[in-house]
């Protein structure tokens, strides 16, 4: 929650929360923990911790939360983007693809998280740059993914391997970036 509040106090435009949540999973833990019916979701112990901590500005900051960010010529997101997407202009199955996509078949086709085969291929591999440089979580990687027009920056932190970040010196220019990386403690 400290994050949450550090983010919206200062204004920042995205947040990676360190639960590993995404802000669709955050709203819905948040407006189903809130509601009165009963809900088909189970919340873990520490998702009832969150929600028991949030407070009425904290919601409305993650209910107003930005799908994407852009800075310059770089485009930060949750997880990918298909070539076809305009991040401008999403309709409600491709915003939730931006928060899934990590494989799509052949012919393009989104392929759900653990139906994936030796045919799929990751999205970031055939991306066409056209939203900008996309930097991206979601997926894991060892090491910092770096592609033609993309950037996975997911390096494991939560399961003990390393927290990665990338730093632009200049956001007109996709290749002026460091990678910085710590080594992590295992969190889950």
């Amino acid at each position: 929650m400290k994050t949450i509040r550090r983010v919206y106090k200062d204004k920042v435009k995205e947040l990676t929360d360190s639960t590993g949540l995404t802000k669709k999973q955050v709203k819905k833990i948040v407006s189903n923990s809130l509601s009165a019916v009963e809900s088909p979701i189970e919340l873990d112990e520490d998702e009832k911790k969150i929600v028991s901590e949030l407070n009425a500005g904290d919601i409305d900051f993650i209910n107003n939360m930005p799908l994407f960010v852009k800075f310059g010529k770089i485009t930060v997101l949750h997880a990918g983007v298909q070539n076809y997407f305009n991040l401008e202009s999403l309709s409600k199955k491709e915003e939730s693809k931006v928060l899934r996509l990590r494989y799509i078949t052949n012919s393009g086709k989104f392929i759900p998280f653990g139906d994936k085969d030796g045919d799929s291929i990751f999205w970031s591999d055939v991306y066409d740059g056209k939203q900008g440089f996309i930097v991206y979580g979601h997926q894991q990687f060892n090491e910092v993914s770096e592609s033609k027009n993309s950037l996975g920056i997911d390096t494991g932190c939560v399961y003990g391997n390393k927290l990665s970040s990338a730093v632009f010196s200049d956001l007109n220019n996709i290749e002026s970036y460091s990678i910085y990386s710590i080594d992590s403690n295992r969190y889950c």
